[in-house]
């Protein structure tokens, strides 16, 4: 088995898990005594310090640093005039303190520049302000929770965020994370992570050596409510949705989750719970929620509220509406009858406070939403919610099939991630996990050639054809010493083999390998069959055997029809592919009909940056090209050749075949 392990990439995947870096352009900001003490309280504030000395460098790597990383700048009198015009609408930019001995020149200088939060004439002040200013974001971190909002009538077309499906992932992640069994050095390497976070924090450091000796699966409650490294962090990982960092939590969701299950008998008194909660919320995500009203809500945390409908409100109407944040009351009723549900539980004796009247609901759970109005007396929008049934709602039947999918057969959830990970076209993630687990499995463990098998099928999406075929070999390898339990995993990867030779261009090749899929696909009547007749489309399509090729993705799309919820991705590819048999026949108008049903599924139930939906764009683009509407193929062909950019490798065929496309419709404009 293979033995990379993820625990030696730790220091390249978090660099910065606070989301804050803090730079100071001063010439003698390493000079003097004062300031590098000043050095050392500011690191207490924000850990990540960078120090310059020359503006040019100081903004080069400002402009280097991605938008997600908010870049906190401490300036002096001496380089503030030439720098901060050049930079201040910077969307990376978070706030900008200049520190000068005129005072006045200090006011003039807050006035007239926006992202300028203070001007000051002591270090020590700028110390204090910088502290209150990340004291009160912080605050207002908290006061907002990540959400998701699942529409079933929204416009499939303007849906390009693909909402519905960051509702769905979610959903799917978790029941993961919470499924998994982490191994004995999960709680270790949430230590190291943290040690590298907040070395030189002595009070963090503190808290880390409590957690390093105290922490039990008991205590889950009593360290995820108190005010330390550890809620920062997780909560922050739950907002960025960073699937690495979400991972080396999970021991600690899994922990907190199973005590709210425990807690949940002593809490279920009366038959319906009634509790608030008052928050800010973006502009946007509260506009998302007035067009949903009878629709579903996900919160992508651990949801605190309180019994206390007075104390709640009054939270709420307290923070003013400012810039993109609205105050909201949550009003949640909960019927504790419903047995099939995420728990959520009163936590005052586990709580690292005590004596609050805190309901806590568990991670994901899902909401429906009755109605919202405005409360003009106490100036908040009240948003009305009752509590969901993991089986009663409406994407219950799609939802368990992406489940299905995501855990496959006789799977370990590990494998169940990377496949989850592959599915919205996150490769790299996919192929690491896989790795971590053969790192972990003994050996002739059955889930080895699972691994195998599944490293090949991302490699093969990422264009890496070569390398998929070595990781299906190698399945097959092990294979045909033990035969599998199942002889439709052996199917499967001739189908893949198929599909890999398809795309070097072996047809013969291709077609006897999916040959041999077939003889035993269709002895069990299994709907992987559907595939194979696919790839076998693909290649008639490509040979101009239009019929054959048709035949074949009317066979796939007829099973898959069979097996498969109306809305679900697998029936995506059939009508991009007939769409594609349309287009290579000239008849554009019958191409277009199927691939714009195509684009309709896809963004319905699969994030932007997926290869598929590329595909679908490309292909639109050469209908309108081919109806000479130049305009609209350009529109198509730059949507394709965007996420192309995002998702394979820089010389993919599929890269360099829309560019042919793209300077050839440049050349018909300008005719």
């Amino acid at each position: 088995t293979m033995t990379s392990s993820p625990d030696q990439e730790q220091p390249q995947l978090f660099p910065n898990l606070t989301g804050l870096i803090l730079l100071w352009l001063d010439p003698s900001v390493n000079e003097t005594e004062e300031n590098i003490e000043v050095q050392q309280k500011l690191r207490e504030v924000i850990n990540e310090l960078k120090t310059f000395e020359d503006k040019e460098e100081c903004e080069k790597h400002i402009r280097a640093i991605r938008d997600d990383q908010k870049i906190v700048l401490i300036v002096s009198e001496r380089f503030a005039g030439e720098i901060v015009p050049r930079i201040e609408h910077l969307p990376q930019l978070f706030s900008i303190y200049v520190y000068c001995y005129d005072k006045n020149l200090a006011n003039e200088w807050t006035k007239h520049h926006s992202e300028m939060k203070a001007a000051t004439v002591q270090l020590d002040e700028l110390v204090s302000v910088i502290q209150k200013d990340q004291a009160k974001r912080a605050k207002e971190e908290d006061l907002t929770c990540s959400l998701s909002v699942f529409n079933r009538a929204e416009n499939k077309e303007e849906s390009s965020s693909g909402l519905n499906s960051s509702f769905l992932y979610f959903q799917l992640l978790i029941d993961i994370l919470l499924r998994i069994k982490y191994s004995p050095k999960s709680q270790q390497e949430l230590i190291d992570l943290c040690k590298q976070q907040y070395k030189g924090i002595a009070a963090e450091l503190d808290n880390l050596r409590e957690f390093e000796q105290t922490y039990s699966s008991d205590r889950a409650l009593y360290w995820y409510t108190r005010e330390s490294f550890l809620y920062r962090l997780l909560n922050r990982a739950l907002r960025t949705q960073n699937i690495d960092l979400l991972f080396t939590f999970g021991f600690v969701i899994k922990d907190v989750h199973e005590q709210l299950k425990q807690l949940q008998q002593s809490t279920d008194t009366d038959p319906i719970l009634e509790v608030y909660r008052g928050q800010v919320m973006k502009t946007k995500e509260l506009e998302r929620i007035k067009e949903s009203i009878g629709e579903f809500i996900s919160m992508n945390s651990f949801l605190s509220t309180s019994r206390n409908r007075s104390v709640s409100l009054k939270f709420a109407s307290s923070r003013a509406s400012s810039g993109d944040l609205q105050p909201v009351l949550f009003e949640i009723s909960a019927d504790t009858r419903i047995k099939s549900r995420k728990p959520f539980a009163s936590i005052q004796s586990l709580s690292f406070y005590g004596g609050e009247e805190e309901i806590l609901f568990s991670i994901g759970s899902v909401f429906r939403i009755q109605q919202i109005y405005f409360d003009n007396e106490h100036q908040v929008s009240i948003i009305a919610l009752t509590l969901c049934s993991d089986d009663d709602n409406d994407y219950r039947e799609l939802y368990q099939h992406m489940k299905q999918d995501a855990r496959g057969n006789k799977e370990t959830s590990l494998i169940s991630l990377g496949r989850l990970l592959r599915q919205q076209g996150k490769y790299e993630h996919s192929k690491k996990y896989y790795k971590r687990l053969l790192s972990e499995l003994p050996e002739n463990d059955p889930n080895i050639p699972i691994c195998y098998y599944n490293l090949g099928n991302a490699a093969s999406d990422q264009g890496n054809f070569d390398s998929a075929l070595d990781y299906y070999n190698r399945t097959l390898d092990i294979y045909r010493k033990i035969l599998p339990s199942d002889l439709n995993d052996l199917a499967d990867c001739y189908n893949c083999i198929g599909e890999v030779h398809r795309e070097k261009g072996e047809n013969q090749l291709s077609l006897q390998n999916y040959e041999l899929a077939l003889n035993i696909f269709n002895k069990t009547n299994d709907p992987r069959a559907a595939n194979c007749y696919n790839n076998m489309g693909i290649i008639y399509d490509g040979e101009e055997k239009y019929d054959l090729a048709l035949d074949s993705y009317y066979k796939c799309l007829e099973i898959d029809k069979q097996h498969r919820p109306p809305d679900h991705p697998d029936l995506i590819i059939p009508y991009l592919n007939i769409g594609e048999v349309y287009l290579h026949m000239g008849e554009y108008d019958s191409a277009l009909q199927h691939l714009e049903t195509a684009l309709r599924m896809q963004i319905k139930a699969l994030p932007d940056y997926h290869k598929v939906t590329g595909n679908i764009y490309e292909d639109i683009g050469r209908a309108y090209q081919l109806k000479h509407d130049y305009e609209q193929a350009l529109f198509n062909l730059n949507k394709a050749l965007d996420i192309y950019r995002h998702v394979v490798l820089p010389d993919h065929p599929e890269i360099v075949r829309t560019e042919n496309f793209i300077q050839q419709v440049q050349t018909n404009l300008r005719l």
